[in-house]
């Protein structure tokens, strides 16, 4: 399994490098780790974004990063992440902007990408008065990539998955409360109808099918949980 984290020096305000991690779901031991370079520019510049999400298309391993104000998608060639080692730092292919960058899966050739809002942390399943955005970009043959549609999500998503009958919502309001994972029906992948609502841990922020389990990343803890059963 690959996920993101970030490294610094011990140093209090010191700027954090985001990283790469491997994991081995068998034994649960962590295989390698990479450090990401920006694209451009003179040496080798650490990539200081906050990373929204992860997920592998094609030959690719797609990073959502947000800095400042700005939101960005970039690829990374499975084949360098394969060949690194420990602790290398690894540039970058290409980096495209986008609408979103808080958390991102694939589904059906297309990378959906997910607009973080802070919303209220009401349960609110209609999401009628939510103001995030699930975005859609297909991903054409040569790498590059292409908006295609969005529509309406929950406030206050952390990350997503999606599977061929439902769209999973991990929802976080803060290190106090409880975080919420809340399920739709996927109807010809659109939202359909309110499926029900999981209680989770607190700041709940990453998500990973497994079958027939789905492993969720807790912050403070970096820890996986096995939560519901999808078969």
């Amino acid at each position: 399994m690959i996920t993101s984290n970030y490294y610094n020096n011990g140093k209090k305000n010191s700027p954090k490098t985001a990283m790469i991690a491997i994991i081995d779901l068998s034994s649960k031991k962590l295989v390698n780790t990479i450090q990401l370079i920006e694209l451009g520019g003179p040496g080798a510049i650490k990539h200081r974004g906050h990373v929204g999400g992860i997920t592998i298309a094609g030959d690719y391993l797609w990073i959502s990063s947000t800095i400042g104000d700005l939101k960005y998608l970039y690829s990374l060639s499975l084949s360098k992440v394969e060949q690194a080692k420990n602790g290398d730092l690894v540039k970058m292919d290409r980096k495209y902007g986008v609408r979103a960058a808080s958390a991102i899966t694939y589904k059906n050739g297309e990378l959906w990408l997910v607009e973080y809002k802070k919303g209220s942390c009401k349960k609110d399943y209609s999401h009628k008065n939510s103001s995030a955005k699930l975005y859609r970009y297909k991903v054409n043959t040569d790498g590059s990539i292409k908006k295609v549609g969005d529509f309406k999500i929950p406030d206050r998503v952390q990350v997503m998955m999606i599977t061929d009958t439902e769209f999973f919502f991990s929802r976080s309001c803060g290190r106090t409360n409880p975080s919420d994972l809340t399920i739709y029906k996927n109807q010809n992948g659109k939202l359909g109808k309110f499926v029900k609502s999981v209680k989770m841990p607190p700041m709940s922020e990453g998500i990973v099918q497994v079958v027939p389990t789905i492993l969720l990343r807790v912050k403070y803890e970096l820890q996986f949980y096995e939560i519901i059963n999808i078969q």
